[in-house]
Order: structure tokens, then sequence, then C-alpha cells
């Protein structure tokens, strides 16, 4: 049976409570559990201990990250938990940046241990789909993937993660009504059984 740990970082802050996250989170587990997985998951604002995180990170194959985006970035809380967590999990997860002395120029990045495990990334946005893909609008036709998670993919493939195809939630601040949370629920359990059910 393979393992999935999820990190929930839907972070409580400023009227929002992460009950979106915490819902994905929870849609996520039950869908992976039907499916015969053994998961288990971690939310941020919960007390936890980095080197016990970073073990459950290490003995997992995937890895699913569910987080808002706040000003164009991961909130605060989740990068907190991830620099005390790979810190403290350095020899378990990425002991070393894969440069030998003799070669400094060569192999950067290829040091991490997690190689042949996989990783996956859900976001929810206040910004709508058309920001991303229409032409003149405020990310410049730029993906998600591609733009403000640049550095997160690479923060994952840097440990030795491979990426499965992430799912982003838009418009569910100003326009999240019952009725589009439904709709968004379905179809990312649907995306869930298509990248997990045969696996």
């Amino acid at each position: 049976m393979k393992k999935i740990f999820i990190i929930n970082g839907g972070q409580e802050f400023h009227g929002g409570h992460g009950t979106l996250n915490a819902s994905i989170t929870e849609w996520t587990r039950q869908t992976l559990e039907e499916l015969g997985y053994q998961v288990q998951s971690t939310c941020i604002n919960d007390t936890y201990e980095p080197r016990a995180e970073a073990e459950k990170i290490a003995g997992a194959d995937v890895i699913i990250y569910h987080t808002p985006i706040w000003w164009f970035q991961v909130p605060y809380g989740l990068k907190q938990y991830i620099d005390e967590v790979f810190n403290a999990g350095m020899d378990i997860i990425c002991p070393n940046d894969g440069r030998s002395r003799e070669e400094p120029e060569r192999n950067y990045g290829t040091g991490g241990l997690m190689q042949g495990k996989k990783y996956m990334v859900t976001t929810t946005w206040n910004a709508p789909l058309g920001a991303f893909t229409q032409p003149n609008d405020f990310f410049d036709q730029t993906s998600v993937d591609d733009g403000v998670l640049f550095g997160f993919h690479k923060m994952n493939k840097f440990v030795g993660l491979s990426p499965l195809e992430g799912f982003h939630f838009y418009d569910v601040r100003k326009n999240g009504t019952p009725e589009r949370i439904e709709a968004y629920k379905q179809a990312y359990i649907a995306h869930l059984k298509d990248i997990f059910g045969n696996k």
C-alpha cells in the first residue's frame, strides 16, 4: 500500500480560518483512503515536532500540499513549516546540494534523497482563472505553476521529488458560492481518481 502524507497549509489569519483548505484536505484523505492508500496529514496551525514531521515526509511515497496563496506566495506559516521541518530532517530528506568539491559548478540540486517519490500541490485563490489566461491581464498568461509556484516546484525538485499534476481553485474568496465550491469539489475528486486510481 502506498503511503501519502498531506500537509494542510491553510492558515488562520486576517479573517480567514483556513476552512476551504481544511475541506480540501478532508476530500483528499477520504478519496485516497477509499482508493486503498494509507494517509497521514498535518495542519500547520497545530503544534508539531519538526523531526517527527520530517520522518513522515521521508516515509511517504507521495506528499500532497494544500495551500492558499497570499500576496503571490505561500503563507508564512507554511513557509515556516517547510523551513523548520526540512532543516530538522536534512539527513533523511536532503543532506547536501549534490555538488562535489572537485566539480563545484555541476550537479547542483541533485543531493535530495526523495528520488522515486512524488508530490502534488493544490492552491486556492481570490484571483479568477482569467487573470492567468487572458491577454494583457494581470499574470501575463503565465500559469500558477510556471509563475507564482516556480520556486515551490524547484524546492521539491531539490529534495528529489517529482511532480504530479496539481489542481488550482480560482476565485474562491470573492465568488466562493456554495455551488461553485461544490463544483470544484466534484472536479477535484475526479482529478484525484484520475491520478491515483490506477496506481
